[in-house]
């Protein structure tokens, strides 16, 4: 939390129709919000929100985060959602990442009767991508398609790794549902990296996810990896579990109950290939390695939780580790790790 925080604005009008002027000072930053919403006949509304210079590493206490300037403006008019008029135009003024500045990224949007069609463009001497976005609005079932044409990357302009490595790919997001109910389709086509000269082909990569209440399944695919997740709960929940079972184990007040109203399960299936960009570009050091295979199975009701992590042989830096294995067994009693 900020160590100060002062807060002044103005609220006018009804619970139907109400405007208001409100700004929050910190000493974290500046958020300015002006804007209205009437209701008396189906829904209008208009907001302008400016943040300046707010400090988004003492927020997120994370110091590879610098400051965060951006305004977004907005209005729209619709009966519902899905017959949503509008509009929407932002634009990051600056914004630090790993103390690299991002300047003047805007996106602009319009929605008629509940369609919008988004767009984004940046390009500075290291960046150079392109975004559209497709979005029909539903209160029930949304549909969204993203595609991102990372045109080019410096990973080493950007601060993200000490070596001189440029990539670039095309990315495509799909995604049906709502907030509670939904899945999501990214492909990744064309990607390339080139380092000291040569390039890598990334290959196709394929991730699928659906997510419910009581489903989350997760696939991922590519000549690298191919990983399977499965639970009978969201993400949410299934971490929880968990992060409990684990915590039960080595603080006292954390206690497992003997009776569970809806017991979690989780499977994970994954295994990792060695290819040259692999050994080549990302892990230099790793001059040979076989197929990794990761597996873990956890069922709450019987407080069983085994991973088992495999890798018949593997070459780093010259030393060599033959059939490496780490394993994780826990019951109701008993933690053992070997």
């Amino acid at each position: 939390m900020p160590k100060e925080i002062f807060l002044e604005g103005k609220v006018n009008g009804t619970i139907e129709n109400v405007t208001t002027e409100a700004k929050l000072i910190s000493s974290q930053g500046i958020i300015a919000l002006k804007g209205g919403v009437n209701t008396t006949q189906g829904v209008r509304f208009d907001a302008d929100l400016e943040i300046k210079e707010y400090k988004i590493d003492q927020l997120l206490q994370d110091d590879s985060f610098g400051t965060l300037s951006l305004q977004i403006n907005t209005e729209g008019k619709g009966e519902s959602i899905n017959s949503l008029n509008g509009k929407i135009d932002a634009t990051v003024s600056k914004f630090t990442l790993n103390d690299y500045a991002i300047e003047d990224l805007s996106l602009k949007g319009n929605f008629v009767d509940g369609i919008g069609n988004l767009s984004s463009k940046y390009k500075d001497e290291n960046i150079n991508i392109n975004l559209k976005a497709f979005v029909d609005l539903d209160s029930i079932n949304t549909l969204a398609n993203l595609t991102l044409d990372l045109v080019g990357v410096d990973l080493q302009g950007i601060g993200v790794i000490q070596r001189n490595i440029k990539a670039g790919m095309d990315i495509s997001v799909d995604f049906e549902g709502n907030l509670e109910k939904y899945q999501i389709k990214a492909h990744v086509n064309d990607g390339a990296v080139v380092y000291d000269n040569k390039t890598y082909l990334v290959g196709q990569i394929d991730a699928r996810g659906f997510i419910d209440k009581d489903t989350t399944l997760v696939t991922l695919k590519n000549k690298m990896i191919d990983l399977k997740l499965a639970s009978n709960t969201d993400p949410q929940s299934f971490g929880v579990a968990l992060q409990k079972h684990i915590s039960s184990y080595f603080y006292r007040n954390v206690i497992i109950a003997d009776s569970i109203q809806k017991p979690v399960n989780i499977t994970l299936e994954s295994k990792i290939v060695q290819t040259p960009l692999i050994s080549e570009v990302f892990l230099v050091n790793v001059k040979d390695i076989d197929t990794i295979n990761i597996n873990v199975n956890f069922d709450e009701f019987k407080r069983k939780l085994n991973a088992n992590i495999t890798a018949p042989h593997i070459n780093y830096n010259d030393s060599e580790l033959d059939s490496l294995v780490f394993t994780m067994n826990t019951d109701k009693e008993n933690f053992n790790l070997s």
